[in-house]
């Protein structure tokens, strides 16, 4: 079940979750790790539906920002399925609460006008990098340290720049592969500021278990963050 959370491939989940199911009321299941087993299964069920529904709006927003109507409407409705799909295997009320806001704000959003959508998609097609590994032309700095949560968990910058930033994820496995869309939330310490962002995955470097996003563009808040260091 972790192997296809990491995988991001929520047409699995169910498929999986239900496997899992026949394989515990089996007789010859070790009764002792029955309710263990059960309860990991859920969480990682629900975790994947989560990261589902977030994934899906990132792409949706996307989608009215470059103009593409239809896009947004397919992706918005199946986020609203990915969400039911969350809280049914357990998702909070703040989850759900905080999902709820942000479908009905992209169902709301205006699509992009022609020129506009034409400078998204030169901007988007310069934001690629080769091979995976982001070119940021800017100052990379290394203090001070933010803080930065994807999927509510948080992690810690080992550089950050105008236009992107590198994680320190840690031992733990993280469900992101390059090219995937992610929503960040970046807080700096001693500055009364919290922004959310869209990044993309630009790296990841299991060795050295670090996480390279990219913004698509130079970031305001941090720049932000910089008037408010210095």
């Amino acid at each position: 079940m972790q192997r296809i959370v990491e995988s991001s491939r929520p047409e699995h989940f169910d498929i999986e979750a239900g496997l899992l199911s026949d394989l515990i009321k089996n007789p010859d299941f070790p009764r002792p790790h029955k309710s263990a087993f059960q309860e990991a299964a859920k969480q990682l069920q629900r975790q994947g539906h989560e990261q589902t529904t977030d994934r899906l709006l990132s792409e949706a927003e996307n989608g009215a920002r470059s103009g593409d109507r239809a896009a947004r409407d397919r992706l918005v409705a199946k986020a609203r399925e990915a969400l039911s799909k969350a809280v049914k295997s357990g998702s909070g009320k703040e989850f759900r609460k905080e999902m709820e806001k942000r479908l009905s704000s992209v169902a709301a959003m205006e699509i992009a006008p022609a020129p506009v959508r034409q400078k998204l998609r030169k901007r988007q097609a310069q934001a690629q990098p080769p091979n995976g590994v982001e070119k940021r032309n800017t100052i990379r700095y290394t203090e001070p340290v933010l803080t930065v949560a994807i999927n509510h968990v948080e992690y810690r910058t080992i550089d950050w720049s105008t236009r992107g930033l590198l994680l320190d994820v840690g031992p733990a496995a993280v469900p992101l592969i390059v090219g995937d869309q992610v929503r960040v939330e970046i807080s700096c310490p001693n500055v009364e500021m919290r922004h959310r962002q869209q990044a993309r995955v630009a790296r990841r470097d299991d060795g050295t278990n670090s996480l390279a996003l990219a913004f698509l563009d130079i970031d305001p808040v941090i720049l932000a963050f910089l008037k408010a260091i210095e």
